[in-house]
């Protein structure tokens, strides 16, 4: 994963990332996040810390892709409780005539 985003940030070489990159990071890596979500992640780093570890920004990442995959089961869920529920809708209809 990290080796994807090397060449862009050089300093994950060196075991840290700037906090200004974090977001566009998380963004290559397929989480792109709008400011509102990136400042509720980021709320428990302290603002003075403008090199993130590298073991703090897998952490992010790894919180981001478990919201993500939260929210791609709940709508998952809510598509196929609507399946049921249009085919009960047509069946009470069948039986109504």
């Amino acid at each position: 994963m990290l080796d994807a985003l090397t060449d862009q940030f050089p300093s994950l070489k060196s075991e840290y990332i700037e906090r200004k990159d974090v977001q566009e990071a998380l963004k290559i890596l397929g989480f792109p996040l709008a400011g509102y979500e990136f400042r509720e992640l980021i709320k428990d780093i302290p603002s003075n810390l403008d090199k993130i570890p590298v073991e703090m920004f897998m952490m992010l990442h790894a919180k981001v892709k478990e919201s993500k995959d939260m929210g791609r089961n709940f709508q998952q869920r809510r598509v196929l409780k609507e399946r049921v529920d249009v085919k009960v809708c047509l069946f009470e209809l069948i039986l109504s005539k």
